[in-house]
């Protein structure tokens, strides 16, 4: 009987720092061009993949704010508060409803953000850059595969 007790104690314990440690774990409200939701900092994985350089980081996190900001600027204020909202709340980013025309603009926006991007990194850099982006890309096709991504 005493076993059981502990054993169960033991567990409750397990649940309780596990629970306690839940709010610490955040998901970006906004995803970065190209580089959709995933635990942690946006960009950490990619620095530690590719083993960038500290100089390499700073650009690319200026590329990454810029692009973010040009990308504010095509929504409405509407957007742009649903955005925030879904962030204050840590909840994913809604539905915006794009127009078409705000779809090509980030559309555009990505693109260019990849280049500049690609311009700051090695050749070697580049190509595993995109072997990561391939190997997210068929994990995203698996997930709406087997009903797992539902938006």
């Amino acid at each position: 009987m005493t076993k059981k007790l502990s054993t169960l104690a033991g567990i409750a314990i397990a649940l309780g720092l596990s629970a306690s440690m839940l709010p610490t774990l955040t998901i970006p409200a906004v995803a970065e061009p190209g580089m959709m939701q995933r635990w942690g900092k946006p960009g950490d994985r990619m620095a530690q993949e590719l083993n960038l350089t500290p100089q390499q980081q700073e650009q690319i996190r200026q590329i990454r704010e810029s692009a973010r900001q040009q990308m504010q600027s095509v929504l409405t204020a509407e957007q742009r508060a649903q955005l925030e909202a879904a962030r204050q709340q840590g909840r994913r980013p809604p539905r915006l409803n794009l127009t078409e025309q705000q779809r090509q603009q980030m559309q555009q926006i990505r693109e260019s953000t990849k280049q500049k991007i690609d311009a700051v990194l090695t050749p070697e850099q580049r190509a595993r850059a995109e072997q990561l982006r391939q190997e997210r890309q068929q994990r995203r096709q698996q997930r709406r595969g087997s009903g797992f991504l539902v938006r």
